[in-house]
């Protein structure tokens, strides 16, 4: 297990200038959070890229700001918009291993879309297939707005797709009124990738050590699960005060990791 931070957690600072404040910061896991269609331009992927290499940092994943989109876009009747979507999302796909990453995160189908489930599990395979071919991993997020944020939903993909993967975000978890425990526990060895925050009554996202959350029991039943995948803060900039609390959080978790 390696901790790391997400760029989006100083967004909206311009993503070269978070991932620049992160390695700043001795961050040397990043995932990247796209925030706009020019920075999956190659130019501008390989001077990120050569940012991190220069700071002996890697970049293990991405996450797209059109995940609110994906429900139109890919778990829809109308078969076109699939196929020409999914050649859209080639170019995240291509940004994300040329930055040396695999994990590609998806949020799925809103909740409101009504869909039946093995439908999209359906259209989930044939989206992992066409990001196979760039050789990243599809992994499918919890996420308490969409399908995906529930409990039985978890394991009905497992159901379907024995070899399915995960992230499991805590904050959402949370957001959804799930023990971040309880969903660990459910998505068992298909978890692939981790949103680590912390929380408290008033607020659901914290920097770690902000809040109430039981990190380092979390910690422990990561191990007991064989947890072997990242662990990325994903925070909110204006629920922290000041950078350092990225680094600190890293560290903190580290130490019960430890």
């Amino acid at each position: 297990m390696k901790t790391g931070a997400s760029t989006s957690c100083l967004f909206p600072m311009l993503t070269e200038q978070s991932l620049d404040r992160l390695l700043a910061l001795g961050v040397k896991n990043i995932e990247v959070f796209f925030n706009s269609p020019s920075e999956c331009d190659k130019q501008f992927v390989r001077e990120m890229k050569a940012a991190a290499d220069a700071a002996g940092a890697k970049i293990i994943s991405s996450h797209p700001y059109t995940s609110e989109m994906e429900g139109v876009c890919f778990f829809g009747s109308y078969s076109r918009r699939f196929d020409d979507e999914a050649k859209a999302y080639g170019r995240y796909f291509e940004a994300c291993r040329q930055l040396g990453g695999d994990i590609f995160v998806l949020h799925g189908a809103r909740s409101f879309i009504k869909l039946e489930r093995d439908f999209y599990f359906e259209r989930f395979c044939r989206l992992r297939e066409y990001a196979a071919t760039f050789g990243v991993r599809l992994l499918q997020e919890n996420v308490a707005r969409c399908h995906s944020g529930s409990l039985d939903f978890i394991r009905d993909m497992k159901a379907a797709i024995p070899d399915v993967e995960f992230v499991l975000d805590v904050k959402q978890s949370i957001r959804a009124g799930i023990d971040p425990f309880l969903m660990l526990d459910t998505m068992g060895k298909n978890l692939a990738h981790l949103h680590l925050s912390d929380h408290s009554a008033d607020c659901d996202c914290l920097a770690p050590g902000d809040g109430d959350f039981d990190l380092e029991g979390f910690a422990k039943a990561l191990k007991a699960a064989d947890y072997k995948g990242h662990v990325m803060l994903e925070l909110y900039s204006w629920h922290f005060d000041g950078e350092q609390k990225i680094a600190d959080g890293i560290k903190l978790f580290d130490k019960f990791w430890k």
